[in-house]
């Protein structure tokens, strides 16, 4: 399980026009909450899953993270990966991220 700045989760929902969910619960978690973008455009799943382990990367090793860094946390942020409609969009949701307590 990852935790992740909340600035970051911000700078990301604004750059991609998502909504930000900071304590989702998605099907089959039974109320513990992680982190999760609603959009309604396609593709914003796979590039939001890229910043995320970018920010990841930065968070833990600095501005000078290497592809690396950010290969291992994709790996890991996408094995946790969900999705879900909301009717008109969707959301996708990381259970094992959360966000950081600052």
């Amino acid at each position: 399980m990852f935790t992740i700045n909340p600035a970051a989760l911000h700078t990301i929902a604004d750059f991609y026009d998502a909504g930000l969910h900071t304590d989702y619960s998605g099907r089959g978690m039974n109320g513990t909450g992680c982190v999760g973008f609603s959009t309604d455009t396609p593709g914003a799943a796979t590039a939001i899953a890229f910043e995320l382990a970018c920010a990841l990367a930065e968070q833990e090793e600095g501005l000078g993270y290497d592809l690396d860094a950010v290969r291992e946390y994709l790996t890991e942020l996408t094995g946790s990966q969900h999705c879900e409609s909301l009717g008109r969009g969707l959301i996708t949701y990381w259970t094992g991220l959360r966000v950081a307590e600052m």
